[in-house]
């Protein structure tokens, strides 16, 4: 009998997508309207991935999205964790 891991091949969907290619949406509407459907299909659809960047090059983790306005996303992180700090040293501008 056949591993699931070797069924990955088989697990590949499309993502092709008039929407994602052409958006006619300002960007944190768009957001919104993939967050909205994909809250019908996966588990924790406001898990995101920050990306941040220090000396030794850039490091990721995976977030939870708790908020979304004009002024963009939103997220908790603690200050003194090297994630917090490499925001702080280098915070995105508007």
């Amino acid at each position: 009998m056949s591993e699931p891991v070797d069924r990955l091949p088989q697990t590949r969907k499309s993502y092709d997508s008039a929407v994602f290619e052409h958006p006619d949406a300002a960007p944190l509407d768009l957001l919104r309207r993939w967050y909205d459907e994909a809250a019908d299909h996966v588990r924790e659809p406001n898990a995101m991935t920050v990306s941040t960047l220090d000396e030794w090059g850039p490091s990721s983790r995976i977030v939870l999205l708790k908020g979304l306005d004009e002024r963009g996303l939103l997220f908790f992180t603690d200050y003194d964790s090297a994630k917090g700090r490499q925001l702080q040293a280098t915070p995105a501008s508007p």
